[in-house]
């Protein structure tokens, strides 16, 4: 689907609810989660994160972000899938629009549990503190930045 088009909170439910239902199958049966109770959890939070319009619709970007942010896995990994959803695949670069949309999502995801203040969130000139408007961003580029021991404080929580 396109990164800008919007899901019906129905077909996430579906899709979470599938999640975990493979989960459990991976999990012995003393460790299996309540799929329903996760499941309405989950669509809550996701709806009261992303959910602007009061429409029952997220983005899909927005779903993809908070998902791939939230499951286990490499970051490294995760950071690579995301690059894949935010940059022209033609000529493997960023796209300087979706990654302002990109960290205006992520960043909602700290900002839900009182944190943006410790690494000065600032929705408005994050994503200049990482690039510069002017250059050419490749994955490398985004990898070694958003990796980086030192780099823009929007991503040192994801460490």
């Amino acid at each position: 689907m396109d990164v800008f088009s919007e899901i019906e909170a129905s077909k996430i439910e579906i899709c979470v609810q599938n999640m975990y239902l493979q989960l459990n199958k991976r999990l012995a049966y003393n460790q299996h989660i309540n799929v329903e109770t996760q499941t309405q959890l989950l669509m809550a939070w996701l709806l009261n994160l992303y959910d602007r319009t009061r429409l029952s619709k997220i983005r899909v970007l927005s779903l993809k972000i908070a998902l791939t942010t939230m499951c286990a896995g490499k970051l490294v990994d995760k950071l690579k899938y995301m690059f894949t959803q935010i940059s022209d695949q033609a000529k493997n670069v960023l796209v300087w629009s979706k990654f302002e949309i990109y960290l205006k999502d992520l960043l909602v995801l700290p900002k839900s549990v009182f944190e943006e203040p410790s690494f000065g969130y600032n929705e408005n000139h994050t994503a200049r503190t990482c690039f510069d408007l002017n250059t050419i961003i490749r994955l490398e580029d985004f990898l070694s930045v958003a990796l980086s021991d030192v780099g823009p404080p929007c991503f040192i929580w994801l460490n």
